[in-house]
C-alpha cells in the first residue's frame, strides 16, 4: 500500500513539474506587440482650412465627451448626525458658505433643527454625541 502511494505521489509531482515547464515556455506576459499607427497617410491641412475642434477630428474617432459639471463638494466625509459615510445621492445643506453632507435621508431634517451644532461638527468631521 505504501508503495502505491509513493508511486502516485511521484507521478503527481512529475506531472505538475512538466505542466509548469510547458506553461512557462508558452507564456506571453504582455501579448503580441502592436505596431504604432503609421503617419504616412496623413497630409497636412491647407493653410486656409480652420483648425479642427478636436485633435481626433478627421481621423474617424469620436471627440471626447464633454465632462459633466462637478458635483458640489462637501466639507465632511462622515455625517455629523448619524456617523455614517456621506452619501453623495443625498443633497447637501448649505451652512456658513460651505456644504454639509449627510449619511441618510433622516439627517437633513435633524440638521435643519440645529445647523450651528451639526455644522461645527461637520467642519471637524466628527459626530455629535446625543
Amino acid at each position: 500500500m505504501t508503495r502505491l502511494l509513493f508511486i502516485a505521489a511521484a507521478g503527481f509531482l512529475v506531472g505538475a513539474f512538466l505542466v509548469t515547464i510547458v506553461r512557462t515556455v508558452g507564456h506571453e506576459p504582455y501579448g503580441a506587440a502592436v505596431p504604432a499607427p503609421s503617419q504616412a497617410g496623413h497630409a497636412p491641412a491647407p493653410a486656409s482650412a480652420p483648425a479642427p475642434a478636436s485633435p481626433h477630428a478627421g481621423h474617424g474617432m469620436a471627440a471626447p465627451a464633454a465632462t459633466a459639471p462637478a458635483a458640489p463638494r462637501v466639507i465632511n466625509t462622515i455625517c455629523p448626525i448619524c456617523g455614517m459615510d456621506v452619501d453623495p445621492a443625498i443633497p447637501p445643506a448649505a451652512w456658513e458658505g460651505v456644504l454639509v453632507g449627510f449619511g441618510c435621508r433622516a439627517c437633513p431634517p435633524e440638521f435643519a433643527n440645529d445647523p450651528a451644532k451639526y455644522g461645527a461638527a461637520a467642519r471637524t468631521n466628527t459626530v455629535v454625541e446625543p
